[in-house]
Protein backbone atom coordinates (compact mmCIF):
# COMPACT_ATOMS: atom_id res chain seq x y z
CA UNK A 1 0.00 0.00 0.00
CA UNK A 2 1.26 3.47 -0.85
CA UNK A 3 1.30 5.98 1.99
CA UNK A 4 -0.61 9.26 1.74
CA UNK A 5 2.62 11.27 1.63
CA UNK A 6 3.93 9.24 -1.30
CA UNK A 7 0.62 9.68 -3.12
CA UNK A 8 0.85 13.46 -2.70
CA UNK A 9 4.46 13.40 -3.95
CA UNK A 10 3.61 11.36 -7.04
CA UNK A 11 0.53 13.48 -7.75
CA UNK A 12 2.67 16.62 -7.55
CA UNK A 13 5.19 15.21 -10.03
CA UNK A 14 2.47 14.17 -12.49
CA UNK A 15 0.79 17.58 -12.17
CA UNK A 16 4.10 19.35 -12.86
CA UNK A 17 4.73 17.20 -15.92
CA UNK A 18 1.21 17.89 -17.15
CA UNK A 19 1.65 21.65 -16.77
CA UNK A 20 5.01 21.48 -18.58
CA UNK A 21 3.39 19.59 -21.46
CA UNK A 22 0.46 22.00 -21.68
CA UNK A 23 2.86 24.92 -21.44
CA UNK A 24 4.89 23.59 -24.35
CA UNK A 25 1.75 23.09 -26.44
CA UNK A 26 0.41 26.48 -25.39
CA UNK A 27 3.45 28.37 -26.66
CA UNK A 28 4.68 26.30 -29.59
CA UNK A 29 1.86 24.03 -30.83
CA UNK A 30 -1.31 26.10 -30.39
CA UNK A 31 -3.36 24.29 -33.01
CA UNK A 32 -2.59 20.91 -31.47
CA UNK A 33 -3.73 22.08 -28.05
CA UNK A 34 -7.02 23.37 -29.46
CA UNK A 35 -7.67 19.97 -31.01
CA UNK A 36 -7.88 18.54 -27.50
CA UNK A 37 -11.28 20.18 -27.19
CA UNK A 38 -12.50 19.74 -30.75
CA UNK A 39 -15.09 17.16 -29.68
CA UNK A 40 -16.65 19.40 -27.03
CA UNK A 41 -19.29 20.29 -29.62
CA UNK A 42 -20.39 16.63 -29.58
CA UNK A 43 -21.76 17.18 -26.09
CA UNK A 44 -23.87 20.08 -27.35
CA UNK A 45 -25.15 18.10 -30.34
CA UNK A 46 -25.90 15.15 -28.05
CA UNK A 47 -28.09 17.45 -25.93
CA UNK A 48 -30.00 18.57 -29.02
CA UNK A 49 -30.61 14.96 -30.05
CA UNK A 50 -31.63 14.07 -26.47
CA UNK A 51 -34.04 17.00 -26.53
CA UNK A 52 -36.10 15.43 -29.33
CA UNK A 53 -36.20 11.90 -27.93
CA UNK A 54 -38.79 10.57 -25.45
CA UNK A 55 -36.25 11.27 -22.68
CA UNK A 56 -36.62 14.97 -23.45
CA UNK A 57 -39.96 14.91 -21.62
CA UNK A 58 -38.34 13.74 -18.38
CA UNK A 59 -39.01 16.23 -15.58
CA UNK A 60 -36.03 17.17 -13.42
CA UNK A 61 -37.87 17.15 -10.11
CA UNK A 62 -41.42 17.95 -9.02
CA UNK A 63 -43.27 20.41 -11.26
CA UNK A 64 -44.66 22.23 -8.23
CA UNK A 65 -41.15 23.42 -7.31
CA UNK A 66 -40.33 24.99 -10.66
CA UNK A 67 -40.18 28.69 -11.43
CA UNK A 68 -42.60 30.28 -13.85
CA UNK A 69 -41.46 30.45 -17.48
CA UNK A 70 -40.89 34.18 -17.20
CA UNK A 71 -38.79 33.91 -14.05
CA UNK A 72 -36.81 30.96 -15.40
CA UNK A 73 -35.99 32.64 -18.72
CA UNK A 74 -35.07 35.85 -16.90
CA UNK A 75 -32.62 33.99 -14.65
CA UNK A 76 -31.13 32.20 -17.66
CA UNK A 77 -30.61 35.51 -19.45
CA UNK A 78 -29.29 37.06 -16.24
CA UNK A 79 -26.70 34.31 -15.87
CA UNK A 80 -25.54 34.73 -19.47
CA UNK A 81 -25.34 38.53 -19.06
CA UNK A 82 -23.26 38.18 -15.89
CA UNK A 83 -20.85 35.79 -17.58
CA UNK A 84 -20.56 38.19 -20.53
CA UNK A 85 -19.69 41.10 -18.21
CA UNK A 86 -17.09 38.97 -16.39
CA UNK A 87 -15.60 37.99 -19.76
CA UNK A 88 -15.48 41.61 -20.95
CA UNK A 89 -13.82 42.72 -17.69
CA UNK A 90 -11.18 39.96 -17.88
CA UNK A 91 -10.53 40.66 -21.57
CA UNK A 92 -9.90 44.36 -21.01
CA UNK A 93 -8.00 43.88 -17.74
CA UNK A 94 -5.59 41.26 -19.07
CA UNK A 95 -5.40 42.07 -22.79
CA UNK A 96 -5.92 45.82 -23.17
CA UNK A 97 -2.88 46.83 -21.12
CA UNK A 98 0.31 44.98 -20.32
CA UNK A 99 4.10 45.06 -20.60
CA UNK A 100 5.52 47.10 -23.47
CA UNK A 101 6.16 44.08 -25.71
CA UNK A 102 2.61 42.70 -25.39
CA UNK A 103 0.27 43.44 -28.27
CA UNK A 104 -2.90 44.99 -26.90
CA UNK A 105 -6.47 43.99 -27.73
CA UNK A 106 -7.25 46.40 -30.58
CA UNK A 107 -10.57 47.18 -32.24
CA UNK A 108 -9.61 45.23 -35.37
CA UNK A 109 -8.64 42.18 -33.32
CA UNK A 110 -11.90 42.41 -31.39
CA UNK A 111 -13.97 42.39 -34.58
CA UNK A 112 -11.90 39.54 -35.98
CA UNK A 113 -12.50 37.50 -32.83
CA UNK A 114 -16.26 38.18 -32.91
CA UNK A 115 -16.52 37.25 -36.57
CA UNK A 116 -14.30 34.17 -36.23
CA UNK A 117 -15.68 32.63 -33.04
CA UNK A 118 -19.12 33.96 -32.16
CA UNK A 119 -21.14 32.03 -34.75
CA UNK A 120 -19.87 28.69 -33.50
CA UNK A 121 -18.32 29.31 -30.10
CA UNK A 122 -21.20 31.12 -28.40
CA UNK A 123 -23.68 28.41 -29.30
CA UNK A 124 -22.97 24.69 -29.18
CA UNK A 125 -19.82 25.57 -27.26
CA UNK A 126 -19.77 26.59 -24.45
CA UNK A 127 -23.50 26.35 -23.70
CA UNK A 128 -23.66 22.70 -24.67
CA UNK A 129 -20.96 21.96 -22.07
CA UNK A 130 -22.69 24.10 -19.46
CA UNK A 131 -26.06 22.50 -20.22
CA UNK A 132 -24.63 18.98 -20.04
CA UNK A 133 -23.10 19.68 -16.64
CA UNK A 134 -26.32 21.32 -15.43
CA UNK A 135 -28.40 18.37 -16.68
CA UNK A 136 -26.24 15.87 -14.79
CA UNK A 137 -26.31 17.91 -11.57
CA UNK A 138 -30.08 18.48 -11.81
CA UNK A 139 -30.70 14.79 -12.44
CA UNK A 140 -28.56 13.78 -9.46
CA UNK A 141 -30.07 16.37 -7.11
CA UNK A 142 -33.74 16.32 -8.11
CA UNK A 143 -34.35 12.82 -9.54
CA UNK A 144 -31.89 10.65 -7.65
CA UNK A 145 -32.24 12.83 -4.51
CA UNK A 146 -28.50 12.69 -3.94
CA UNK A 147 -25.88 15.31 -3.15
CA UNK A 148 -25.21 17.66 -6.11
CA UNK A 149 -21.85 16.35 -7.24
CA UNK A 150 -20.97 15.33 -10.78
CA UNK A 151 -19.40 12.01 -9.74
CA UNK A 152 -22.63 10.91 -8.01
CA UNK A 153 -24.05 10.25 -11.46
CA UNK A 154 -21.66 7.36 -12.11
CA UNK A 155 -21.69 5.68 -8.71
CA UNK A 156 -22.39 1.97 -9.00
CA UNK A 157 -21.07 1.85 -12.55
CA UNK A 158 -17.36 1.48 -11.68
CA UNK A 159 -15.51 -0.70 -9.20
CA UNK A 160 -15.39 0.80 -5.73
CA UNK A 161 -11.68 1.60 -5.95
CA UNK A 162 -12.12 3.43 -9.25
CA UNK A 163 -15.14 5.30 -7.92
CA UNK A 164 -13.06 6.75 -5.09
CA UNK A 165 -10.35 7.87 -7.50
CA UNK A 166 -12.91 9.44 -9.83
CA UNK A 167 -14.56 11.18 -6.87
CA UNK A 168 -11.25 12.70 -5.74
CA UNK A 169 -10.35 13.74 -9.28
CA UNK A 170 -13.71 15.38 -9.99
CA UNK A 171 -13.70 17.24 -6.67
CA UNK A 172 -10.15 18.50 -7.22
CA UNK A 173 -10.86 19.72 -10.76
CA UNK A 174 -14.12 21.42 -9.76
CA UNK A 175 -12.38 23.20 -6.89
CA UNK A 176 -9.38 24.25 -9.00
CA UNK A 177 -11.49 25.42 -11.97
CA UNK A 178 -13.93 27.43 -9.84
CA UNK A 179 -11.17 28.92 -7.70
CA UNK A 180 -9.29 30.03 -10.83
CA UNK A 181 -12.45 31.48 -12.39
CA UNK A 182 -13.34 33.53 -9.30
CA UNK A 183 -9.72 34.60 -8.76
CA UNK A 184 -9.49 35.80 -12.36
CA UNK A 185 -12.64 37.91 -11.95
CA UNK A 186 -11.42 39.38 -8.66
CA UNK A 187 -7.99 40.09 -10.17
CA UNK A 188 -9.67 41.72 -13.18
CA UNK A 189 -11.48 44.08 -10.81
CA UNK A 190 -8.22 44.94 -9.03
CA UNK A 191 -6.41 45.58 -12.34
CA UNK A 192 -9.20 47.74 -13.79
CA UNK A 193 -9.29 49.92 -10.67
CA UNK A 194 -5.50 50.12 -10.73
CA UNK A 195 -5.43 51.20 -14.38
CA UNK A 196 -7.92 53.99 -13.71
CA UNK A 197 -5.80 55.31 -10.83
CA UNK A 198 -2.58 55.01 -12.80
CA UNK A 199 -4.04 57.05 -15.66
CA UNK A 200 -5.12 59.78 -13.25
CA UNK A 201 -1.78 59.79 -11.39
CA UNK A 202 0.23 59.42 -14.65
CA UNK A 203 2.26 56.48 -13.40
CA UNK A 204 2.75 52.98 -14.83
CA UNK A 205 3.72 49.79 -12.99
CA UNK A 206 4.55 47.90 -16.21
CA UNK A 207 7.63 50.05 -16.97
CA UNK A 208 9.88 48.04 -14.65
CA UNK A 209 7.93 44.81 -13.96
CA UNK A 210 10.51 43.39 -11.55
CA UNK A 211 9.66 46.11 -9.02
CA UNK A 212 5.99 45.15 -8.99
CA UNK A 213 6.86 41.46 -8.82
CA UNK A 214 9.18 42.10 -5.87
CA UNK A 215 6.46 43.97 -3.95
CA UNK A 216 3.81 41.36 -4.73
CA UNK A 217 6.08 38.41 -3.89
CA UNK A 218 7.12 39.93 -0.57
CA UNK A 219 3.59 40.71 0.56
CA UNK A 220 2.23 37.35 -0.60
CA UNK A 221 5.01 35.52 1.26
CA UNK A 222 4.05 37.35 4.46
CA UNK A 223 0.39 36.49 3.94
CA UNK A 224 1.18 32.80 3.48
CA UNK A 225 3.28 32.38 6.63
CA UNK A 226 2.02 29.75 9.05
CA UNK A 227 1.50 32.44 11.67
CA UNK A 228 -1.14 33.97 9.39
CA UNK A 229 -3.33 30.91 9.92
CA UNK A 230 -4.21 32.23 13.36
CA UNK A 231 -5.40 35.47 11.78
CA UNK A 232 -7.48 33.48 9.29
CA UNK A 233 -9.04 31.50 12.13
CA UNK A 234 -9.99 34.80 13.77
CA UNK A 235 -11.67 35.83 10.52
CA UNK A 236 -13.63 32.58 10.54
CA UNK A 237 -14.66 33.09 14.16
CA UNK A 238 -15.84 36.61 13.34
CA UNK A 239 -18.04 35.09 10.59
CA UNK A 240 -16.31 36.96 7.78
CA UNK A 241 -17.64 35.86 4.39
CA UNK A 242 -16.01 35.10 1.08
CA UNK A 243 -17.12 38.50 -0.13
CA UNK A 244 -15.01 40.29 2.48
CA UNK A 245 -12.02 38.06 1.77
CA UNK A 246 -12.01 38.95 -1.93
CA UNK A 247 -12.61 42.63 -1.14
CA UNK A 248 -9.54 42.64 1.09
CA UNK A 249 -7.44 40.98 -1.64
CA UNK A 250 -8.64 43.42 -4.32
CA UNK A 251 -7.86 46.51 -2.24
CA UNK A 252 -4.51 45.11 -1.12
CA UNK A 253 -3.44 44.38 -4.71
CA UNK A 254 -4.48 47.87 -5.85
CA UNK A 255 -2.43 49.42 -3.03
CA UNK A 256 0.65 47.29 -3.78
CA UNK A 257 0.58 47.96 -7.53
CA UNK A 258 0.17 51.72 -7.07
CA UNK A 259 3.12 51.71 -4.65
CA UNK A 260 5.19 49.75 -7.18
CA UNK A 261 4.19 52.20 -9.91
CA UNK A 262 5.47 55.15 -7.84
CA UNK A 263 8.75 53.28 -7.33
CA UNK A 264 8.94 52.73 -11.10
CA UNK A 265 8.49 56.46 -11.71
CA UNK A 266 11.23 57.35 -9.24
CA UNK A 267 13.70 54.86 -10.75
CA UNK A 268 12.99 56.01 -14.31
CA UNK A 269 13.45 59.62 -13.28
CA UNK A 270 16.83 59.01 -11.64
CA UNK A 271 18.20 56.08 -13.69
CA UNK A 272 16.65 56.52 -17.13
CA UNK A 273 19.80 55.58 -19.08
CA UNK A 274 20.15 52.31 -17.16
CA UNK A 275 16.44 51.63 -17.77
CA UNK A 276 16.95 52.01 -21.53
CA UNK A 277 19.84 49.54 -21.43
CA UNK A 278 17.57 46.92 -19.89
CA UNK A 279 15.03 47.09 -22.73
CA UNK A 280 14.78 44.10 -25.10
CA UNK A 281 12.91 45.02 -28.32
CA UNK A 282 13.51 41.52 -29.74
CA UNK A 283 11.61 39.92 -26.86
CA UNK A 284 8.29 41.02 -28.27
CA UNK A 285 8.66 39.36 -31.66
CA UNK A 286 7.79 35.92 -30.32
CA UNK A 287 4.75 37.18 -28.43
CA UNK A 288 3.29 39.30 -31.23
CA UNK A 289 3.09 36.28 -33.56
CA UNK A 290 -0.13 34.24 -33.74
CA UNK A 291 -2.10 36.70 -31.61
CA UNK A 292 -5.49 35.43 -32.75
CA UNK A 293 -4.53 31.80 -32.14
CA UNK A 294 -3.23 32.68 -28.67
CA UNK A 295 -6.51 34.40 -27.94
CA UNK A 296 -8.29 31.23 -29.04
CA UNK A 297 -6.40 29.26 -26.38
CA UNK A 298 -7.47 31.68 -23.67
CA UNK A 299 -11.01 31.93 -25.07
CA UNK A 300 -11.47 28.16 -25.06
CA UNK A 301 -9.88 27.61 -21.64
CA UNK A 302 -11.83 30.52 -20.11
CA UNK A 303 -15.18 28.90 -20.89
CA UNK A 304 -14.00 25.51 -19.70
CA UNK A 305 -13.07 26.72 -16.20
CA UNK A 306 -16.57 28.18 -15.79
CA UNK A 307 -18.24 24.82 -16.52
CA UNK A 308 -18.82 23.65 -12.90
CA UNK A 309 -20.12 27.04 -11.76
CA UNK A 310 -22.29 27.80 -14.81
CA UNK A 311 -23.61 24.24 -14.94
CA UNK A 312 -24.61 24.28 -11.28
CA UNK A 313 -26.41 27.61 -11.79
CA UNK A 314 -28.42 26.14 -14.66
CA UNK A 315 -29.27 23.13 -12.49
CA UNK A 316 -30.35 25.29 -9.54
CA UNK A 317 -32.87 27.36 -11.51
CA UNK A 318 -34.16 24.40 -13.59
CA UNK A 319 -35.78 22.30 -10.89
CA UNK A 320 -39.04 20.92 -12.22
CA UNK A 321 -38.22 21.70 -15.86
CA UNK A 322 -38.02 19.00 -18.50
CA UNK A 323 -34.79 18.17 -20.32
CA UNK A 324 -36.30 19.60 -23.49
CA UNK A 325 -37.08 22.93 -21.82
CA UNK A 326 -33.60 23.12 -20.32
CA UNK A 327 -31.86 22.51 -23.64
CA UNK A 328 -34.04 24.92 -25.63
CA UNK A 329 -33.65 27.57 -22.91
CA UNK A 330 -29.86 27.57 -22.86
CA UNK A 331 -29.69 27.77 -26.67
CA UNK A 332 -32.14 30.69 -26.97
CA UNK A 333 -29.59 33.52 -26.71
CA UNK A 334 -26.97 31.78 -28.90
CA UNK A 335 -29.65 31.24 -31.56
CA UNK A 336 -30.67 34.93 -31.50
CA UNK A 337 -27.00 35.92 -31.65
CA UNK A 338 -26.40 33.67 -34.66
CA UNK A 339 -29.41 35.18 -36.46
CA UNK A 340 -28.19 38.72 -35.71
CA UNK A 341 -24.69 37.93 -37.01
CA UNK A 342 -26.10 36.44 -40.20
CA UNK A 343 -28.37 39.45 -40.78
CA UNK A 344 -26.12 42.36 -39.79
CA UNK A 345 -22.65 40.84 -39.46
CA UNK A 346 -20.30 42.50 -36.97
CA UNK A 347 -21.54 46.06 -37.61
CA UNK A 348 -23.47 46.40 -34.28
CA UNK A 349 -20.41 45.14 -32.41
CA UNK A 350 -18.05 47.50 -34.24
CA UNK A 351 -20.27 50.46 -33.27
CA UNK A 352 -20.23 49.40 -29.61
CA UNK A 353 -16.45 48.85 -29.63
CA UNK A 354 -15.82 52.22 -31.26
CA UNK A 355 -17.95 53.98 -28.64
CA UNK A 356 -16.16 52.10 -25.87
CA UNK A 357 -12.77 53.13 -27.27
CA UNK A 358 -13.98 56.72 -27.46
CA UNK A 359 -14.50 56.83 -23.70
CA UNK A 360 -11.81 58.20 -21.46
CA UNK A 361 -9.63 55.33 -20.24
CA UNK A 362 -9.99 56.11 -16.49
CA UNK A 363 -13.78 56.29 -16.83
CA UNK A 364 -13.95 53.07 -18.85
CA UNK A 365 -11.68 51.13 -16.50
CA UNK A 366 -13.29 52.38 -13.31
CA UNK A 367 -16.88 51.95 -14.51
CA UNK A 368 -16.32 48.41 -15.74
CA UNK A 369 -14.37 47.50 -12.59
CA UNK A 370 -17.08 48.92 -10.31
CA UNK A 371 -19.93 47.19 -12.16
CA UNK A 372 -18.05 43.89 -12.17
CA UNK A 373 -17.31 44.21 -8.45
CA UNK A 374 -20.98 44.89 -7.62
CA UNK A 375 -22.11 41.81 -9.57
CA UNK A 376 -19.29 39.71 -8.13
CA UNK A 377 -20.23 40.77 -4.58
CA UNK A 378 -23.88 39.86 -5.08
CA UNK A 379 -22.86 36.46 -6.43
CA UNK A 380 -20.81 35.74 -3.30
CA UNK A 381 -23.21 37.34 -0.83
CA UNK A 382 -23.80 35.22 2.26
CA UNK A 383 -21.19 32.57 1.37
CA UNK A 384 -18.92 31.77 4.29
CA UNK A 385 -17.46 28.39 3.39
CA UNK A 386 -16.00 26.49 0.44
CA UNK A 387 -19.30 25.16 -0.91
CA UNK A 388 -19.25 27.39 -4.01
CA UNK A 389 -15.91 25.83 -5.04
CA UNK A 390 -17.17 22.26 -4.59
CA UNK A 391 -20.83 22.36 -5.62
CA UNK A 392 -21.25 25.76 -7.24
CA UNK A 393 -24.62 27.37 -6.65
CA UNK A 394 -26.37 24.16 -5.57
CA UNK A 395 -27.38 23.84 -1.91
CA UNK A 396 -25.23 21.34 -0.10
CA UNK A 397 -26.81 18.26 1.40
CA UNK A 398 -23.77 16.93 3.25
CA UNK A 399 -21.19 18.08 5.81
CA UNK A 400 -18.23 18.68 3.49
CA UNK A 401 -18.29 22.46 3.80
CA UNK A 402 -15.15 23.91 5.36
CA UNK A 403 -14.70 27.32 6.94
CA UNK A 404 -13.02 30.24 5.24
CA UNK A 405 -9.80 29.78 7.22
CA UNK A 406 -9.09 26.47 5.42
CA UNK A 407 -8.90 27.95 1.91
CA UNK A 408 -8.27 31.68 2.40
CA UNK A 409 -4.55 31.24 1.75
CA UNK A 410 -5.34 29.57 -1.59
CA UNK A 411 -7.36 32.64 -2.57
CA UNK A 412 -4.47 34.94 -1.58
CA UNK A 413 -1.91 32.81 -3.35
CA UNK A 414 -3.94 32.40 -6.53
CA UNK A 415 -4.68 36.11 -6.96
CA UNK A 416 -1.10 37.18 -6.29
CA UNK A 417 0.29 34.60 -8.72
CA UNK A 418 -2.10 35.85 -11.43
CA UNK A 419 -1.01 39.47 -10.91
CA UNK A 420 2.67 38.51 -10.89
CA UNK A 421 2.34 36.55 -14.16
CA UNK A 422 0.44 39.38 -15.83
CA UNK A 423 2.95 41.98 -14.64
CA UNK A 424 5.85 39.97 -16.04
CA UNK A 425 4.59 38.75 -19.42
CA UNK A 426 1.00 39.90 -19.81
CA UNK A 427 -1.87 37.72 -21.00
CA UNK A 428 0.45 35.29 -22.77
CA UNK A 429 1.44 33.81 -19.42
CA UNK A 430 -2.15 33.53 -18.25
CA UNK A 431 -3.02 31.41 -21.26
CA UNK A 432 -0.89 28.67 -19.65
CA UNK A 433 -2.93 28.72 -16.42
CA UNK A 434 -6.30 28.86 -18.17
CA UNK A 435 -5.40 26.31 -20.83
CA UNK A 436 -4.08 23.90 -18.18
CA UNK A 437 -7.29 23.95 -16.15
CA UNK A 438 -9.30 23.95 -19.37
CA UNK A 439 -7.62 20.75 -20.55
CA UNK A 440 -8.19 19.06 -17.19
CA UNK A 441 -11.84 20.13 -17.15
CA UNK A 442 -12.47 18.86 -20.67
CA UNK A 443 -10.92 15.51 -19.73
CA UNK A 444 -13.35 15.39 -16.83
CA UNK A 445 -16.28 16.17 -19.16
CA UNK A 446 -15.15 13.54 -21.65
CA UNK A 447 -15.07 11.05 -18.80
CA UNK A 448 -18.54 12.07 -17.70
CA UNK A 449 -19.86 12.04 -21.28
CA UNK A 450 -18.38 8.65 -22.19
CA UNK A 451 -19.51 6.88 -19.04
CA UNK A 452 -22.13 9.17 -17.55
CA UNK A 453 -24.42 9.32 -20.57
CA UNK A 454 -24.29 5.51 -20.85
CA UNK A 455 -25.22 5.25 -17.18
CA UNK A 456 -28.06 7.74 -17.76
CA UNK A 457 -29.50 5.83 -20.72
CA UNK A 458 -29.18 2.50 -18.94
CA UNK A 459 -30.95 3.85 -15.88
CA UNK A 460 -33.79 5.41 -17.88
CA UNK A 461 -34.33 2.64 -20.41
CA UNK A 462 -34.39 -0.24 -17.93
CA UNK A 463 -36.12 1.46 -15.01
CA UNK A 464 -39.67 2.09 -16.21
CA UNK A 465 -40.78 3.49 -12.91
CA UNK A 466 -38.96 6.76 -13.61
CA UNK A 467 -40.37 7.12 -17.15
CA UNK A 468 -43.71 8.85 -16.99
Amino acid sequence: MMSGRHKIFITGILSALGLMLIGLLSFSHLTLLLRVGIFTCLVGYALIILCFTPLGALSLGPCAARLSYGQWLFKLLQGQAVLFIFTLAACIAFMRIGPSFVQGFSLSLGLEVIEEYSRTQWGIFPWGIFGFWGLIIAYVAYVKKSTPYFYQFCLGFFPASLENKMKSYVEAICFAATLLALNLVATSIALLLTYSLEHLLQIQHFEIPIIGVWFLSTISALLLLKRRKKDLRRLAIKNIGLNHLYAFCILLIVLIIILAAYCNSWIMEHFFERYQQLQCPQCGQHFISNTLMRFAIMYWGWWMIWTPLAGSYIAKISQGRTIRELVLGIYLVPLLLAVALNLWGTKPFSVLLEKAQGLSSPILFFSLGAVTWIIFSKMLKGRKDNSIFNAGFMPKGDSKSAGISTFAQKVFQGMFIIVIIHTMIGWYGLQLLIAAIGVLTIILIYWGFDFGILRFLKHKLFNKRLIS
